[in-house]
């Protein structure tokens, strides 16, 4: 194993605990350092910024072109000690500093630990029912008239998101969990979709939701009717429906007011929930 090779995990590890800003400090002063050195030494072909910083860069990172060298012995000693060797020891500590910010972002967006607070325009589906849930997403990201850029599944069973790259996935302990909601914008969404397994968690959703008074329009789907005439009463602003189609909850969503019109379209004899 070649002592650069070494060095990189030596530096790796050891600077894994420092924070960015001490770290950015330590690599501002190597840097500084760096260019006072060569220019006390002599080496003013290497001094110019941009060649400075080329010349920087090829040799901490150990690429070593060639076509740039210090040309006296005390530069070739200065390189070869101060600016090589601690150069790989800081920018390797950087390059997997960031490395194991983006994985850690990736994990938390995974495991459902994100924050969407004050976010707006999005798309927030509450609940999680396996393929019904799946069918929900699909049909939004297939409707080009409505802004689906993000969707946002907000559950409290899963353990983690079930269609990454497709969309976000908050967890908390209880769908009608205010801080729950929050986390996921529900606030600021375009459109705010309810479908959980019961009536009885749909209803107290609902309630939350409607303490929160959000700006886009939310639709929330029951199983019985006069659950969701009971919701409607409690929660007027937001549609309620009962009994419909995913393809029909999707629409309802898009387009405010069309449950109530599929509603009078199928039922006969019955007032619907929001009449």
């Amino acid at each position: 194993m070649s002592i650069f090779l070494l060095l990189r995990m030596y530096a790796s590890s050891l600077f894994h605990r420092f924070g960015w800003a001490g770290l950015v400090i330590a690599l501002g002063v190597h840097l500084s350092t760096a260019y006072l050195g060569l220019v006390y030494l002599g080496e003013q072909h290497l001094t110019a910024p941009a060649t400075f910083v080329y010349f920087y860069l090829t040799t901490t990172l150990t690429v070593g072109y060639g076509d740039l060298a210090p040309q006296t012995s005390a530069g070739r000693v200065f390189v070869a000690t101060w600016v090589m060797l601690g150069g790989i020891a800081l920018l390797t500590a950087a390059i997997g500093k960031t490395t194991s910010s983006v994985i850690d972002a990736w994990r938390k967006g995974m495991k459902g630990k994100g924050d969407f607070t004050g976010k707006v325009g999005h798309t927030v589906l509450i609940g999680w029912e396996g393929a019904s849930s799946e069918r929900v997403i699909e049909l939004l990201l297939q409707d080009e008239t409505s802004n689906d850029n993000l969707i946002v599944i907000c559950d409290c069973t899963l353990d983690e998101n079930p269609m990454p790259g497709k969309a976000a996935f908050i967890r908390g302990d209880s769908l009608s969990s205010t801080a729950l909601l929050l986390r996921a914008g529900v606030p600021g969404a375009e459109r705010v979709l309810v479908r959980t397994p019961s009536d009885d968690l749909t209803l107290a959703t609902v309630l939350a939701v409607n303490q929160l008074n959000p700006v886009g329009h939310v639709v929330a789907h029951f199983n019985e009717s006069e659950i969701a005439a009971l919701a409607s009463s409690y929660a007027p602003s937001l549609e309620c429906t009962s009994s419909m189609a995913i393809e029909m909850l999707v629409r309802a969503s898009q387009d405010p007011g069309s449950s109530v019109v599929i509603n009078e379209l199928l039922c006969v004899g019955q007032v619907p929930p929001n009449t």
